[in-house]
């Protein structure tokens, strides 16, 4: 399937504006990323350091799950940003080259980046949800 698509010139200018702003977004994604993942490693050892020795087997894993959850988070929100930064230099290109195939890719980015942000919006859902109906069942329970 072929299809003809030009774009105008204002719609270029739209998408000069979105890829700059795109860009600009993904690095400082890339630098609240590096800063959370530092954080995190940074609560795990400034926890450990402030238990007592009673409490250190408990608090060891509560903050390794707390920095290996923190982890995650960094890493998912890098590849958020690493598709958005796909997509600000690839549409850089095709808009420079007036190249179809490369205008292609980067919106193959834009695409992966809104798929992951509504999946993780879908599982965000989900956990209120959960919590929504744990929290009525505890106060069920409790009366």
């Amino acid at each position: 399937m072929s299809t003809s698509l030009t774009l105008t010139q204002i719609a270029v200018n739209h998408l000069t504006q979105t890829r700059k702003w795109t860009h600009f977004l993904s690095i400082v994604g890339f630098v609240m990323c590096a800063f959370l993942a530092i954080g995190a490693l940074l609560f795990g050892t400034v926890m450990s350091s402030k238990l007592d020795f009673a409490d250190e087997f408990v608090g060891s894993i509560g903050s390794g799950f707390i920095t290996v959850s923190y982890l995650v988070v960094a890493l998912i929100c890098f590849f958020l940003y690493l598709y958005l930064y796909r997509f600000s230099k690839r549409l850089k290109t095709a808009l420079a080259t007036n190249n179809s195939e490369v205008l292609e890719e980067a919106f193959h980015n834009l695409k992966a980046h809104y798929k992951l942000t509504g999946i993780l919006t879908l599982v965000t859902l989900g956990l209120y949800a959960l919590a929504l109906l744990a929290g009525i069942i505890g106060a069920i329970a409790g009366m």
